[in-house]
């Protein structure tokens, strides 16, 4: 799983933060969908120990982790 965000001065278009997260799992399997409808919450125990859900954690946490250092750039 991999995430980028951009943040933008939205006065002169200038991008003043750019973060990449990536997550991956070891886990196969994905989440099943087979429940109808489009499968588990993303807020539910069973996703969260999917192997999504453990590469979704990793990439946000990832991810936080570059804004944070780069938090100066906001200031």
């Amino acid at each position: 799983m991999a995430l980028t965000a951009r943040v933008i001065d939205a006065t002169t278009g200038e991008i003043l933060v750019s973060a990449k997260g990536l997550g991956q799992s070891s886990k196969g399997g994905g989440a099943s969908f087979a429940k109808g409808g489009f499968g588990v919450g993303t807020d539910s125990e069973e996703w969260r120990t999917s192997g999504l859900g453990e590469a979704q954690e990793k990439a946000c946490n990832e991810f936080v982790a570059a804004l944070v250092a780069k938090k100066e750039r906001l200031e």
